[in-house]
């Protein structure tokens, strides 16, 4: 965001122009890199240690001797806790396009703001989300060793959710300052709630996780095309009256969100995901009761 606004006002090509194609180049020499320092397995890698491709390898499946996989996707798609995590995805990817796209044109076309400017102000919730994430996580992971996992997950997405929203709302009736700190809150807040509801498909079906963030990824994603409609339908006058009524429907979503996945949540591995591998056994069970640190010990030096 910052880069971008950068190159609007002091690019060439217009301005505009100079963001596609220096994105573009970027992506190019990504790629590039990509093909020169990605490998396929840790075995083919060239910078690792004997001692680490065994670490790195001991838990590996020779994908050739797995058999094909009968997905069960009516058991997906009728299962409440599994649109649980849909309704909660969908909450927080409109929250994101909030913050991704709302936030900058509301700064533009309400506070009055210099676009390049804005382009380092609208970036200030995915500089805090970059550090926050990462700590819910090990937080969320050292609660559980004393709480039930489920409470852990209703806890940090209620929380996290319902504050992104209060703080959402909060930004249409603020100057450009507290607009910028309440927005960087809210990236915070987002950061709390991933620990709550993005690793709960690994709870409830660690075998069909994939397809689950697949189905979550889909239908969070309509908010990217939902949302700057409506913002667009909304604001045709730009005031700020029009604009709260947008901050204030996001926040109602969050609302939503929040209760259908606290109330539809479980923790417990579901029994139609367990038969993917036969287990009938407990062992995948007891996730509703405070986690046990799991130590992996990689394999002895020969």
């Amino acid at each position: 965001m910052p880069i971008t606004g950068l190159l609007t006002k002091y690019g060439f090509d217009g301005g505009w122009g100079s963001v596609f194609y220096c994105f573009g180049v970027f992506g190019l020499f990504w790629y590039i890199a990509w093909l020169l320092l990605v490998y396929e397995t840790p075995a083919e890698h060239p910078g690792l240690s004997t001692e680490e491709r065994e670490i790195l390898s001991h838990h590996d499946k020779d994908l050739e001797t797995i058999g094909s996989v009968s997905v069960p996707w009516i058991n997906i798609l009728t299962s409440l806790p599994v649109w649980a995590i849909v309704a909660a995805n969908f909450a927080l990817d409109w929250a994101f396009y909030i913050l991704l796209i709302s936030i900058p044109k509301y700064l533009v076309e309400v506070q009055q703001t210099e676009i390049h400017t804005m382009g380092f102000l609208a970036a200030a919730p995915f500089l805090v989300k970059g550090v926050f994430t990462p700590v819910s996580g090990l937080t969320a992971d050292l609660m559980r060793k004393k709480m039930q996992t489920k409470t852990v997950r209703r806890v940090f997405y209620a929380v996290g959710t319902l504050l992104t929203g209060v703080l959402i709302v909060a930004a249409g009736y603020a100057h450009v300052v507290a607009v910028v700190v309440f927005v960087a809150l809210a990236g915070a807040s987002t950061s709390i709630s991933y620990a709550g509801y993005t690793v709960n498909m690994l709870d409830i079906a660690p075998r069909c996780a994939g397809v689950i963030m697949g189905i979550c990824n889909t239908v969070g994603t309509t908010a990217g095309f939902i949302s700057p409609m409506l913002v667009g339908f909304l604001t045709q006058h730009k005031s700020a009256a029009e604009w709260r009524i947008v901050f204030w429907v996001g926040g109602i979503i969050m609302f939503v969100g929040t209760g259908l996945f606290c109330l539809l949540l479980e923790a417990d591995r579901q029994d139609w995901d367990k038969k993917m591998d036969g287990s009938t056994n407990d062992e995948n069970q007891g996730q509703d009761k405070p986690a046990k640190e799991e130590v992996l010990t990689p394999p002895s030096r020969k």
